[in-house]
This record gives C-alpha cells, structure tokens and sequence, in this order.
C-alpha cells in the first residue's frame, strides 16, 4: 500500500510505505486468531482515545499482513512507524517515494515495542492527537465526529495512506470480519454511564457483560451504581463503576451482604465458600449478626462477625454447646468435653466449669469461657498456681522447667516466704515461690541452701553459689563486712558474697579487692595511677611512705605523684620517677631545666658549690644558665652548663 511520506515533527517521527494491501487481506492464515489476540489491546486503547476498535483492528490486519509481516513478529510493530520506542528499533529495508514520485528503497529505523499494547496505543495516539502543525489532521476518525468504523475509515483517505482505495479495503476487513461488533461501548455522558451498540442505538432495559463485567442499565439507558437493587427474584449490588458485585462480600450501609458467581445475593443458611463457616442472610441479603436464629427446627447463634458458632460458648452469661456444623446441641452433663483443642466440663445440671475446681483426684482451672487452663500459671485469689499438660494443678516439690524448685499445697496452691521441712530436708521458699538458693539472709540471720534449696549445715569452708563466693563460719553463718581471712584479707556484702575486682570504701577507708577476693598489700600499680595499701590492706592517703629505701608521696586520693612537684606548702619541689618514688641525690632534667635533688629529694635552691663547678639555682629548684645573677652583692656569669665562670 502506498502511502504519503510525511515528516512529522511530534512524537511519531515518518510512517512508512510498503506492504501490499491486496496480498495481506487477501492470504490471511489465521485472521481470528489475530483477531482473539488483539482484541483485548485494541477495545482498551480505543476506549482510552475514544475511537473505534473495529478501525484499528482492520489498520492492524491490512498493515502487518494479518501479524505475519517481518515487522510485526520482530518489533510488534502492527502498523510501520518509523523511529524509536524507548530507545528500542530495528532496522528494515523499505521502499520511498521521492518528491517526483520515484520509488527507492533505503534501511530506515522502525520502533520496536514491548508488546502489541504500546503499537496500538503509539497509533491511537497519531489518529487522536494528528501531526505538530496540525492536531485534528485526523479528527474525521474520532467517535464524536464518526457515526460508526467504516465511516471513520472515510477519514484516512488521502491522510494515512495515498491509495484511493485504502478506505475500501478497511471496510470490506471489517464488513467480511463483522469487526464492528468491537464497537459496542461504554460512554459516560452528563455524569451517567450508558453502553451504545455498534449501531449507535443506546442498551435499555438489560444486562450487558463487557470487558469481564456484567452491568444493568435502566429504562433511561443508565447503568445501575453504587447501590443494591432487588430484581425480584434476586437482589445485588453494583460499584460505582456499574460492576455487578459478584463472588465477594458486599459491605454497604452497615450491612454485609455475599454475591455469588452471578452476583445475586445468599439468603437464607449458607456454608460459606471461602472459611467454610455458616451464615444466615435476610431475605434482602444482609448477613445476620449477634442474633439467634431458627432454621428447619436447628437454633444456631451468629457471632458479631456473621459466623455461626460451635462448640462451648457463653452467651448473654449462659453456656452452649454446638456441634461442627453451629447448630445447638442439649448441654451434656457430669462429663468432659474437648472441642478443638480445648476441654470444658458439664457438671450434673449441664453447666461448664469456671474458676478453680477440686475435680476429686486433682484441681483444675477454668477461664471464663470454661475451657480447662493448661500449661501455664494461674493466679487467683492472691495464689498462683500451676497447671500442667493435663490441666491439672501441680501439688507437692517441683523443679519447674525454668530450673528452680517450688512447692505446691494440697489445694495446689504455690508455697510463698514460709519454710517447710519435706522428707526430713528444709527448704525456704521466697516471695516469688522459688526456693532460695545460695546464701539468703531470712529474718536476721543468714542461711546457706544447696543448688536443689535444701537447707545445708556447711561450717568453716567456702561455698561457691552462681558465680559467688562466700564463708560460712562455724555456725554456718556467712561472714559480713570486712575480715582478716589469715593469710588474706577479704570484704563480704550484705548478701554475704566476697567482694571482687572492685574498690570498697568501710569507715573512711579504701581497699581493692583483686579477682580472688583479696584485698591489696603494700605497693601496686593500678594501671593509671600507683598505690599502696598498708597491711591491714587499706590504702594510704596524703601520706609519706619508706619502702625497700624509697620514699613515696600519695595525695588525697590515693595516688603516688608522679615527674616535679612543689612540695611541704612551696617550700620545696620534688621529683618523683615513674614507679612513683623520690628523686634523690641526682639531677634530674624536666621540660629543659636542670635540677639536683638533695639526699633527702629536695631540690637545691641558691648558690651551691658543687665539687668542680658551682652552680645557682632558682627558687623554684631549676638551675641558672647562661645568664648572670647577683648574689650578696656580688654578680655570677653562668655558662649553658650552668657552670659559674
């Protein structure tokens, strides 16, 4: 088909000329399956662009051959556009026509698409938005200028395609593939939704099912939306589009409603599809909910979700039982019942258990909905109580399965701050129930229990308890505060446990308890600072120590000094090394200055003759270089030693 070599400026780039119009309709292979396959592409795009389907489905046909064109199967390009798609083309040989009408053949760029969607929207949009220069270039194909296909084909004559025969081919597709049945279509017009024909005529008075959903206009033409309408028969509901509700549930004005397959509403008992529950529908359709209701001699109750109940449920503060099924069975009496998991008991009068029951050969616990308690805690009363696998309550010594050890009264109830002698051990069991392990203090005197709580009569020895030591003295009692251990001395909490790495300050005084519990004796270094602790493992404070022939200066802290001090009010300066001792007898050199210590680690001040040279020093204890000083009337030239001259 030939067709006119524009250059369009917009979005499109050139359409192409080439395939020949007889040959593609005329050796369909499958035309419908092409049809099928673009039908769904084709009603969406033209509804989006308000043109006619059956338009773009005979352009389609007659463009690609019926999709066998090398074109369509390579770049679903159903209608030879030229340029790119997102940067996607490929590249065919095709023949041109020059300004003389000469035909050539050139390789040209054509878009390659994603799918056959965006090739019938790319030429939905040519015909709705025309070219640069001019957007109603293709006007004559728009439904609101086109009474139906065939006449909107009327409007690509001499525009599309240079063949005066190009229109009649178009038609004669759609006529011989009845593809004016693609017309029939939705409109919206004055805020109603209406369905025309593909005869223009307007649908009244009846269902219409198009694209997967089925709608009811009326008398006027309207389509029925967003409302529930009964039919007589049957009642449903339609969206705000005009959709029949189907296969859901319907929640409209506080109401719930079920559609089935055909959108008509349950009434009456219905065993839901989806969860397998009962429900009961009014005769309008709405779910019943929070009421009972009678159906062929069966009560049944519906919870505030619509669903039946079943097995044991209090209603209005009295118990029923119903089978699987929700209908309400006769209470049974003086027997177990276990429905889905949960066990109940009906007593002589069919009443269920709640609360906590003496069973005879053992207690149980009942929630308020009278299923039985199991494996858990129960606290009633101030008591707690424990309920085993069996919902029954535990009764005697227990190691419960977190590892302690409690006990349980003949009621079942949990021993709490009381001692009790079982089988001729004793144990104390604390505020929480759990029998005290380790050293406790109980009244005003300390206890020791073993790891299994029992009550031990250990004497004069350690005793090791979670990661704690303690002593027991020789009324096995553990030792409290601090204590010379004899070859040690240690500090005991008030939990009795030996104090360890840490510091511990008793009547004014510090100590260090190092990882065995024993306090420091004599010189330490402590990592940042050095120490002394006196023998009774106190630390010395604002103090002179003499050891091993060195003298040491700790300030108020605790701390040794350390490098040049001013000491004894001003009245002398010290040096001190870094293990914290004094300087003496020596020079000692700091941040440039010179000083000498005496034999008692004073520092020099004044003149001073020191064997082969003498020297001066300031009152700050640093030697004088290379400077001159006046002493006693008298001036001195020191050199750069500080050596007088």
């Amino acid at each position: 088909m030939k067709k006119r070599h524009i250059k369009i400026f917009g979005f499109l780039g050139s359409l192409i000329t080439a395939f020949a119009l007889n040959s593609s309709v005329a050796h369909a292979s499958d035309p419908w399956g092409f049809i099928n396959k673009l039908s769904p592409d084709v009603r969406s795009v033209t509804s989006q662009y308000n043109l006619y389907a059956s338009l773009q489905m005979a352009q389609a046909a007659v463009e690609s051959g019926w999709g066998e064109s090398a074109l369509s199967k390579q770049a679903n390009n159903y209608f030879g556009i030229k340029g790119t798609y997102n940067g996607q083309y490929v590249i065919m040989n095709t023949a041109e026509y020059d300004k003389d009408g000469n035909l050539y053949y050139i390789d040209a760029q054509f878009k390659k698409y994603p799918s056959a969607y965006q090739s019938m929207e790319d030429n939905a949009r040519l015909l709705r938005y025309g070219l640069s220069w001019d957007p109603k270039f293709y006007s004559g194909t728009w439904r609101e200028n086109a009474t139906n296909g065939p006449s909107a084909a009327d409007g690509l004559t001499g525009r599309y395609a240079t063949s005066p025969v190009y229109a009649q081919t178009l038609k004669r597709v759609m006529s011989e593939y009845n593809l004016q049945s693609l017309d029939d279509s939705l409109r919206w017009e004055d805020g109603q939704l209406r369905y025309y024909y593909s005869n223009g005529t307007m649908a009244k008075n009846t269902w219409i099912d198009t694209g997967g959903k089925s709608y009811w206009f009326d008398a006027w033409g309207n389509a029925y939306r967003d409302m529930i309408h009964n039919f007589g028969n049957f009642s449903t509901y339609f969206f705000a589009d005009g959709g029949q509700g189907k296969n859901l549930w319907i929640n409209y004005g506080g109401k719930s409603y079920w559609a089935d397959a055909q959108g008509h509403f349950f009434v009456g008992l219905h065993k839901m599809p989806e969860g397998g529950f009962y429900s009961f529908f009014n005769n309008d359709g709405s779910q019943v909910k929070n009421a009972w209701k009678t159906v062929s001699g069966k009560q049944y109750y519906f919870r505030a979700d619509g669903h039946a109940v079943t097995g044991v449920q209090k209603i209005s503060g009295k118990f029923y039982f119903f089978n699987g099924d929700g209908v309400l069975q006769a209470n049974p009496k003086n027997q177990w019942v276990d429905y889905e998991g949960k066990s109940y008991w009906f007593d002589a009068n069919g009443n269920v258990f709640t609360g906590l029951h003496n069973m005879g050969s053992f207690i149980s616990y009942f929630y308020s909905d009278g299923s039985q308690a199991k494996n858990t805690w129960v606290d009633v009363a101030g008591k707690s109580y424990w309920m085993d696998e069996q919902g029954h309550a535990f009764i005697g010594l227990h190691k419960m399965k977190q590892g302690y050890i409690s006990y349980f009264n003949n009621d079942g109830s949990q021993a709490k701050n009381i001692w009790m002698t079982l089988s001729g051990k004793r144990y104390y069991f604390m505020a929480d129930g759990h029998a005290a392990v380790g050293v406790h203090k109980i009244g005003n005197d300390f206890y020791y229990f073993d790891n299994n709580g029992v009550q031990g009569t250990v004497k004069n020895r350690w005793v090791d308890v979670n990661g704690k030591s303690y002593w027991l003295d020789g009324n096995g009692r553990p030792f409290i505060g601090m204590h010379n251990m004899g070859s040690f001395i240690s500090y005991f909490w008030s939990d009795g446990s030996q104090a360890k790495n840490t510091w511990v300050d008793v009547n004014g005084k510090s100590y260090w308890m190092d990882w065995q519990g024993h306090a420091h004796i004599g010189m330490h270094n402590m990592g940042s600072f050095i120490s002394y602790f006196y023998n009774d493992g106190s630390q010395a404070k604002f103090t002179w120590i003499d050891t091993n022939g060195k003298s040491y200066w700790f300030d108020e802290v605790g701390h040794a000094y350390i490098g040049l001090h001013s000491m004894g009010m001003g009245t002398y300066t010290s040096y001190f090394y870094n293990d914290g001792s004094q300087a003496k007898n020596t020079w000692v050199d700091v941040n440039g200055n010179s000083y000498w210590m005496d034999n008692v680690g004073h520092a020099y001040t004044g003149l001073h003759d020191m064997g082969g040279f003498t020297s001066y020093f300031w009152g700050d204890g640093s030697q004088a270089k290379n400077t001159s000083v006046n002493v006693n009337g008298r001036w001195y030239n020191f050199d750069w030693q500080g050596h007088a001259y």
